[in-house]
């Protein structure tokens, strides 16, 4: 009789151990703000960080997702998740190129709020991998928030206070900004002197001409806004 060696049943798990590489299925995400919005869907079949933690320190072996994001402007950009359900999913970034390894963790998640402050810039092809912390199906509906565009309104409420014959302090809101550009001239001028790269908010004016009616205009990273 012959005897056989006894069967040893075997599985692998690391980088490429779940359903396939996350960075052949890469969603781009066109702009920012909530029309742009993203939902990720959690649950079983985890490929990266299966069995050792990521850079938020957490093992995830769920679904992963990435997406891609093409910077517009240099700027802070930050991330929030208007829904989510099914547990923590761990949001991470990295630039320039997809892969297994190199992520920065922007923050796990399990309830809406906004997250991170990634200093991004214009040229730039960001991913971001979603990592599902459980096996659970849920949902995560996100968007991007920043200084490129769609979720950078205007400076608004602009008004002035403080006013003496020679001074006044200008007061603005500024959504998603935190660099302005002033703008100042008596009504008469034709021309604006412009005060760049600033993040004064409000702002002082001194040695203005007294008796004159000034107008003021600020621009954040996104756009513009007046006040006379």
């Amino acid at each position: 009789m012959r005897i056989l060696p006894p069967v040893l049943t075997f599985y692998l798990n690391g980088p490429g151990g779940g359903s396939g590489d996350p960075c052949s299925n890469v969603i781009t995400i066109a702009g920012l703000g909530s029309s742009n919005a993203k939902t990720f869907t959690g649950g079983s079949g985890g490929s990266w960080n299966t069995n050792n933690a990521n850079a938020c320190g957490y093992t995830c072996p769920g679904k992963e997702q990435v997406y891609q994001y093409s910077v517009p402007t240099t700027g802070i950009y930050s991330l929030t998740v208007s829904t989510a359900s099914g547990g923590y999913v761990d949001f991470l970034w990295k630039s320039n190129s997809c892969g297994s390894t190199g992520w920065s963790c922007i923050d796990d998640v399990n309830s809406p709020g906004t997250f991170g402050n990634m200093n991004w810039s214009a040229g730039q092809v960001i991913y971001l991998l979603v990592d599902d912390e459980n096996t659970s199906t849920g949902n995560h509906t996100f968007y991007l928030n920043g200084s490129g565009g769609g979720s950078c309104p205007a400076p608004y409420s602009i008004f002035a206070t403080s006013i003496t014959s020679t001074s006044a302090v200008l007061n603005f809101t500024a959504p998603n900004a935190n660099t302005f550009d002033y703008y100042l001239k008596p009504s008469y001028a034709s021309t604006y002197t412009v005060y760049s790269n600033y993040t004064f908010n409000p702002v002082q004016f001194n040695g203005l001409i007294p008796g004159t009616t000034y107008n003021f205009k600020v621009k954040s990273t996104a756009a513009m806004a007046h006040h006379q």
